[in-house]
């Protein structure tokens, strides 16, 4: 689960931007919006969900984007990256051929880590560090910083158990040390990298979006497909059963899926799933990796959540993870423009988060994008928050010359 993130210097974001899900002094739905992660060095709740609002182009997708080239960047640098990651605020001298840096704080299996590493030019990891926080101390596990006098890492291996010297030595500029000592089996490391792949899923454009896969598999067992059809009912598309081309299973090609609705003499009437409408596409496409996040305590990120779909709908998928079906404290970041969203009995105010874009050069006209969260500010209780949102009382709405 994550705690904490921060990035600078990539792409809009040119100063350090904090984004966390620490809840707040809040007491409003403290059982069902926040829960206790119960882990040594945490003395508060975390959130089981997150809304981040803001005008097209302020930066929404790019805190989300920071996020997922650190994961990816994570799960791939054991081979050499043919293309260039590092992309930086490119409207200021001082930042154009500076690093990026990415700092993230998680829990997997009860401990607290930090990690980050800055990415520089032609892929280069200018420095990279892990901490993790055992009875309630910091630890730096391993930290390498480059040398511009030198030319080389100044390496630390404070509390790192293994080889350490072979992988230091196989570690490439262009790749991290903890995807290098995963490859080459650091048992100590493993769980970091594992919480990496499996435990963080990132979904906007562009990227490997949620599986559809795991919908069509939840169809193949009647137990797991009986779960897939009532979560499916409970969304209101008005089907009565779901079926699935075994044939085609077996023959490894596209499976042909049929939806089941009621028809007017008693009987049913089938559709595939290519003549049901493009919400009900989605929300198929989608179910079986919902479910499966919330099943085993994963946290997703999703970039527009509200694209074709109902606000209402919306508000079903974001109260699975306020539910008490959310055991595993997964955990929902999702980015919208969905004002009906802006309610204090789905979202409390901790749970709200803005990025606008905030003038830097005024001269140049040169804007860089800054994130900031709803608690900065002191709404009356009561007070209507998609009211005072579209009035510009919180910013990130976009500016229009109607002139």
């Amino acid at each position: 689960m994550i705690i904490e993130f921060s990035v600078t210097n990539y792409r809009s974001f040119k100063e350090t931007q904090t984004f966390s899900i620490v809840a707040g002094n809040y007491t409003q739905h403290t059982e069902t919006n926040s829960f206790d992660p119960k882990v040594e060095g945490i003395d508060k709740r975390l959130l089981c969900s997150a809304a981040i609002y803001g005008a097209n182009a302020a930066g929404k997708t790019n805190l989300l984007r920071s996020i997922h080239l650190m994961q990816w960047f994570v799960l791939n640098s054991a081979n050499p990256i043919k293309n260039t990651l590092h992309d930086p605020f490119k409207f200021s001298a001082s930042t154009r051929n500076a690093p990026s840096t990415f700092v993230i704080t998680f829990i997997h299996n009860k401990i607290l880590y930090e990690y980050r590493f800055s990415l520089g030019p032609s892929n280069k990891i200018e420095e990279e560090r892990l901490i993790e926080f055992l009875d309630q101390d910091e630890h730096i596990v391993f930290e390498r910083t480059f040398n511009k006098s030198t030319q080389e890492y100044d390496w630390n291996f404070p509390h790192l158990e293994g080889n350490w010297t072979t992988w230091k030595e196989s570690t490439r500029q262009d790749a991290l040390f903890l995807t290098i000592a995963y490859q080459l089996n650091s048992k100590q490391l493993a769980p970091v990298f594992e919480w990496f792949h499996k435990f963080l899923v990132v979904s906007i454009s562009g990227t490997a979006s949620l599986n559809p896969s795991m919908t069509i598999d939840m169809l193949k067992e009647p137990e797991s497909k009986e779960i897939l059809l009532s979560f499916i009912q409970e969304a209101d598309f008005g089907v009565t059963d779901l079926e699935i081309n075994r044939d085609s299973v077996a023959l490894g090609t596209t499976p042909k899926i049929t939806f089941s609705h009621f028809s007017d003499d008693e009987n049913y009437s089938t559709l595939d799933l290519t003549e049901e409408s493009h919400g009900t596409q989605r929300f198929f496409q989608i179910a079986g990796a919902w479910k499966n996040v919330i099943k085993h305590g994963v946290t997703l990120l999703v970039d527009e959540i509200e694209s074709s779909f109902h606000p209402q709908l919306v508000r079903f998928l974001i109260k699975k993870f306020h539910s008490e079906e959310n055991s595993k404290n997964a955990q929902l970041v999702f980015t919208t423009h969905s004002t009906e969203l802006l309610d204090e009995e789905l979202l409390r105010r901790d749970q709200i988060w803005f990025v606008e874009k905030e003038r830097f050069d005024e001269p140049n006209q040169i804007d860089m994008s800054k994130l900031y969260p709803l608690s900065d500010f002191k709404p009356r209780d009561g007070e209507s928050l998609q009211q005072k949102y579209l009035q510009g009382r919180f910013g990130a709405l976009p500016i229009i010359d109607q002139s």
